[in-house]
């Protein structure tokens, strides 16, 4: 699942999430792409559109990971670019 959840002053203001359907593989690598464009943020998996955001200030940022059940999640690498 990929969940956008917006914060203010603790307390959450705005919460959007979408299911994703994962392959069902014991080990299995992706590309994960988090694009903020204006005031639209798109996450793609593979180069295919997963959640689009509208309409929702960006005033901070953060990213998280979590993962329920008996999964692990091993990110190798994460690279910031700002345009």
């Amino acid at each position: 699942m990929v969940n956008f959840t917006r914060h203010v002053d603790n307390r959450v203001v705005g919460n959007i999430s979408q299911g994703i359907k994962w392959p069902s593989k014991k080990k299995l690598e992706q590309v994960w792409k988090l694009v903020c464009d204006g005031d639209v943020l798109s996450f793609y998996v593979d180069d295919m559109e997963i959640l689009k955001v509208r309409y929702m200030p960006l005033d901070f940022t953060g990213i998280g990971f979590y993962t329920f059940g008996k999964q692990t999640l091993i990110v190798d690498e994460m690279t910031f670019t700002q345009n």
